[in-house]
């Protein structure tokens, strides 16, 4: 059990699975190493979920930053009101 873990270690300081059979570790052992790293990296939880209230309080910003809010460019007029009119004509 302490070879697999060493080997876990060689892994992840970036030691290719080549250089650890050239060292002596025998290929089933850098595979179930290399299988316990990607189950413990698996099991890692997301920093955060998909849908949390930061990325509504950001889409309810961007909303209102790029269609409620007045341009210059529009006559310091909202654009979604002043693409509806161009809409209608």
């Amino acid at each position: 059990m302490k070879t697999i873990e060493h080997v876990e270690y060689l892994l992840k300081q970036g030691k290719r699975p080549k250089e650890l059979v050239e060292l002596g570790f025998s290929k089933r052992t850098i595979t179930l190493a290399r299988r316990q790293l990607n189950k413990e990296k698996s099991e890692v939880e997301p920093i955060a979920p998909k849908n949390t209230a930061v990325q509504v309080l950001i889409e309810q910003w961007r909303r209102e930053y790029n269609q409620m809010r007045p341009h210059s460019s529009l006559a310091y007029r909202p654009p979604a009101p002043f693409y509806d009119t161009l809409l209608l004509r």
